[in-house]
């Protein structure tokens, strides 16, 4: 429906044209053809920054999600590398264990050799000893008899005892020899420097793996620096990406606002110069105003191609 003053204007022409014939090239106006024209514009400028944001808003998303995946292969990496500290700590702890056991039981096996020995020791004694009483009891049974007969018994008695004595000797010589060799043998293997030399051996064991695990740590580290440094380049670049991306959906909307501007212009322009050429054609009323007022009316009307192509667009109603 036509406007107030579009309707006095077609009253007017209608009054000043005697002929019938429409002299327009289409049914669009020229104001209502460069309003299509700038949404069509606004329209084209939205697209773009659309895409310009739905680009920027994927690359985030797959940024975090590299981000997110590098971190959970640090962090499975970081248990599988505890556990095998773990499974080694356990290994040694378990090794030093059986040494420790092992030198325990050659211990208490050294005891039981000496207990042994001793028992051994005082049997062999006990037999001495009763052998020395029954030697007496043979002396004494023959006492009365006559002298040469228990001297010669007594000096057989005494040899025998001497010999007993001297085999006691070196039964003892023998015994107190092999405990002595015991004794040093254990010592040897229970010895300060033994221990000291496992103690040494397990903290160096433990030294190792703390070397280890510290110098994977330091790997870990820098390799997660250098991770870290990458990503940060990466999200400078798309920062950068984003702020040209923002520049320049900035500079469509000054072009666009620019295009509004000109077009309010020309349309200003143009409504002042129908006005005054319509005062021309009422102000004349010789046979040149029909032309001039064709002439003017023409102009008011985009041409048939301008209007095929808002016709054809599917945001031609949301024109007035």
């Amino acid at each position: 429906m036509a406007s107030p003053e579009e309707q006095q204007e077609i009253d007017e022409l209608n009054q000043l044209i005697s002929t019938g014939n429409s002299i327009r090239e289409s049914p669009i106006t020229a104001s209502k053809y460069n309003r299509w024209l700038v949404g069509e514009q606004n329209r084209g400028a939205g697209s773009v920054v659309r895409r310009e944001v739905d680009h920027l808003r994927n690359a985030r998303v797959e940024f975090q999600k590299r981000h997110q995946d590098y971190g959970a292969s640090l962090k499975e990496a970081g248990r599988e590398q505890g556990r095998r500290d773990k499974e080694k700590v356990e290994m040694n702890r378990e090794e030093n264990l059986a040494k420790g056991q092992q030198v325990k039981a050659d211990v208490l096996a050294q005891k039981a050799q000496e207990e042994k020995q001793k028992q051994e020791w005082i049997a062999h004694g006990r037999s001495l000893a009763m052998r020395d009483q029954m030697q007496k009891k043979k002396i004494r049974d023959v006492v009365g008899e006559n002298s040469k007969r228990v001297a010669e018994m007594t000096a057989k008695a005494k040899q025998e005892e001497l010999d007993y004595e001297r085999e006691l000797a070196g039964v003892r010589a023998k015994l107190l020899q092999d405990n002595k060799s015991e004794v040093e043998k254990v010592r040897a293997e229970t010895a300060d420097e033994v221990i000291d030399a496992a103690k040494e051996f397990a903290f160096e064991q433990r030294k190792s793996l703390a070397f280890t695990t510290k110098a994977a740590e330091a790997a870990w580290k820098d390799e997660r620096n250098m991770h870290t440094k990458s990503h940060l380049e990466k999200a400078k670049a798309n920062k950068a990406d984003a702020i040209a991306s923002r520049q320049k959906a900035k500079q469509l909307r000054d072009e666009i606002a620019t295009t509004r501007r000109e077009v309010a212009n020309a349309a200003r322009k143009q409504q002042q110069s129908n006005k005054e050429q319509k005062d021309k054609i009422i102000m004349f009323s010789t046979g040149g105003i029909k032309d001039t007022h064709d002439q003017i009316y023409r102009k008011k009307y985009v041409p048939q191609d301008a209007a095929a192509k808002l016709q054809g667009s599917k945001y031609a109603g949301s024109v007035a």
